[in-house]
């Protein structure tokens, strides 16, 4: 027969062990969900930034915006992504979808752009249904240009 010291040993040294590999799985699993959220938060920076881009570029085109030329050359540059033209009342000018869109002034992104110069949001559209992210810019001559890529691009 074993004695009670071997016994409780061999109990206190499972003990430690299922401890041990408890802490490690749950260090992991930390681990794992800080890194995928430092990965999508810098994803979303590199898209945000691609956004501006794209309409700084748009922008630096010509003084005056001619939107339906803008929208087809930004379909050919950025295909996937979404640019819609909008006067400083908020009338949609032109859009790459091609959607008949009314009046869009009271969007975050556009109302920030035409205060500040520029403007940001993530919401969901309400033409496509996709939780989006958009950038808006206050172009040189008044209008707005408002670039948009789903998010789910990004998951």
């Amino acid at each position: 027969m074993e004695d009670t010291a071997t016994v409780s040993g061999r109990h206190f040294r499972r003990r430690l062990t299922a401890a041990v590999l408890l802490i490690a799985a749950l260090a992991l699993v930390i681990s794992n969900a800080v890194s995928l959220y430092m990965y999508r938060d810098r994803e979303l920076d590199a898209a945000r930034q691609n956004l501006n881009e794209l309409l700084n570029l748009m922008d630096a085109q010509s003084y005056t915006t001619d939107a339906p030329e803008l929208v087809e050359q930004f379909a050919l540059a950025a295909p996937g992504k979404r640019l819609t033209v909008i006067s400083a009342d908020g009338v949609v000018l032109a859009d790459s979808l091609g959607e008949e869109l009314g009046d869009h002034s009271g969007r975050p992104e556009v109302v920030q752009a035409l205060t500040e110069g520029v403007g940001e949001a993530r919401r969901r559209s309400d033409t496509t249904g996709l939780t989006m992210l958009y950038a808006a810019k206050t172009f040189t001559d008044g209008t707005v240009g408002r670039a948009a890529m789903p998010l789910s691009s990004l998951n």
